[in-house]
């Protein structure tokens, strides 16, 4: 198990070296300095009320009854915790689990470290949820004692892990209206005449939408690079109100009021992002 932290400790005395601060992790976070008024805060039980938006109802029902399993199987005078097993599931999966679904209900609850209150980040959590999942379900199946009704269950259960995404979602995957917006934003690009010119933005699916290499830096920028290199001339600017005031840090007000930019085009979502953010807007400038 000691080796399990060797990944930490080397990557950690590599930044080490580069920073010379043993500390490098916490004071050189780019995090830190944002609050949260940025992504905003919410309810500390966040990530555990919208876990079923990831793994689904009935395997999050299997999460739980595979949590409920081990508080009892700690609390049974008959389990022993010394057991080699026990030790190995609780350190490597529960803990590891709770640890990191604490972890992140406590900064978004505080508004720390620009967290947005994103799902996605449990999907990392998924290969242990399911052997907690496991653990709730071999327990449950020893409830049917016949055969034939055992495996009937195990079908049933199949079934609806399969389905329910199917019955949840839509599919294809529809667009939201920022999506929307930046596939009218990369339509546009892509019929301009601004194509070939250096290109400033931050905003990811507009790589896909423009057909952009957005590792081509010959070509492609990030857009807060503008605040402290010269930008050359005819360049094109792509900000947009998600991005750009956040993890660009780029205001709108700084390419607007500089002399040096004009605005081509402007681009709005018709449907509201959220009550606080109406609007979605993309501004294109370019470098004169």
């Amino acid at each position: 198990m000691p080796l399990l932290s060797l990944g930490t400790i080397i990557y950690g005395l590599a930044g080490f070296l580069y920073t010379q601060d043993i500390l490098w992790l916490i004071n050189f976070n780019p995090y830190i300095k944002y609050a949260s008024d940025i992504y905003g805060q919410g309810s500390f039980y966040h990530y555990i009320t919208h876990l079923p938006d990831v793994v689904g109802i009935v395997l999050y029902f299997l999460l739980l009854l595979g949590i409920l399993h081990m508080i009892f199987s700690l609390l049974s005078s008959k389990t022993k915790i010394s057991s080699d097993k026990l030790v190995l599931e609780i350190f490597l999966v529960y803990s590891i689990f709770f640890s990191f679904l604490i972890f992140y209900s406590f900064i978004w609850w505080k508004g720390l470290f620009l967290s947005g209150g994103q799902m996605r980040i449990m999907v990392s959590m998924v290969p242990l949820i399911s052997l907690i999942c496991l653990n709730g379900y071999n327990h449950l199946v020893k409830i049917f004692k016949n055969t034939i009704i055992r495996k009937s269950f195990h079908f049933i259960v199949l079934l609806f892990v399969i389905l329910i995404p199917f019955i949840k979602y839509d599919f294809p995957i529809q667009l939201d209206p920022e999506q929307k917006l930046m596939k009218e934003v990369g339509e546009w690009y892509i019929s301009s005449d601004y194509r070939g010119y250096m290109l400033y933005y931050f905003y990811p699916f507009l790589s896909y939408t423009a057909n952009i290499d957005h590792f081509d830096s010959s070509k492609v920028r990030p857009l807060n690079t503008i605040l402290y290199k010269e930008v050359s001339k005819d360049s094109i600017i792509i900000w947009d109100s998600f991005f750009g005031p956040t993890v660009s840090d780029v205001p709108l007000d700084f390419i607007k009021n500089n002399e040096d930019y004009i605005l081509v085009k402007t681009f709005i979502s018709e449907k509201e992002r959220d009550i606080e953010e109406p609007e979605f807007e993309v501004y294109i400038f370019q470098k004169v």
